[in-house]
């Protein structure tokens, strides 16, 4: 009877430690799969071109056009394993048509604490939207914006990880949403987006 006890709780052992393995296995695929839609950063880097038109009236509506280019980085998942990119390449370039008088762009941030900064792990991005709004408040309530969703917009780890920031607080220093603006002037302008360790920049090129 012992024996066969001893059996049983054998058996339930070792299944119990082949769901924990299949558990980790799961987890560790879906987080890999996770990385692979970010981007990783150290320093201050290009990550995007704004062609923005000059600003141009229709009727009542200010109007403008964006032309984005999207720059061709390594995915957080391929820089952890060391891949390397050194050539600077764009994604095919996108037009849109915006209404307003100013122009954002930007995405979401996940910057890791310091101990796993130590280990190699660096803060992540990913660009997800650009959009338009007008710098007077009354004329953001009463006239028609533009948005539009970049690469997937947000994704459903990155809302859990946001909600759950002060839960998650031995992983992630802080997760954001960040869209820097530039009003938009009275002649063509091109904009890089940087990504810095504080987020993302809009800057004059």
């Amino acid at each position: 009877m012992e024996k066969k006890t001893a059996k049983i709780i054998l058996r339930l052992v070792l299944i119990i430690m082949i769901l924990i393995f299949c558990i980790a296995a799961l987890s560790a695929f879906f987080v890999a799969a996770w990385l692979q839609t970010y981007k990783v950063f150290t320093q201050k880097t290009l990550v995007a071109e704004l062609d923005v038109t000059a600003q141009r009236q229709e009727g009542d509506k200010k109007a403008f056009s964006v032309t984005y280019k999207e720059v061709k980085a390594r995915s957080s998942l391929a820089a952890i394993f060391g891949s390397t990119n050194s050539d600077l390449q764009f994604s095919d370039p996108q037009t849109f048509e915006m209404q307003g008088d100013e122009v954002r762009l930007g995405g979401q941030v996940v910057k890791l604490n310091d101990l796993l900064n130590l280990f190699g792990f660096k803060t992540i991005y990913k660009v997800t939207r650009l959009e338009s709004t007008y710098l007077d408040v009354a004329e953001a309530k009463a006239k028609p914006t533009s948005i539009y969703e970049l690469n997937g917009g947000v994704d459903a780890l990155f809302k859990f990880y946001q909600t759950n920031e002060g839960a998650l607080s031995f992983i992630i220093d802080t997760a954001m949403g960040d869209y820097p603006g530039k009003n938009v002037q009275n002649q063509p302008v091109k904009y890089g987006l940087y990504v810095t360790e504080e987020g993302f920049l809009l800057d004059r090129m």
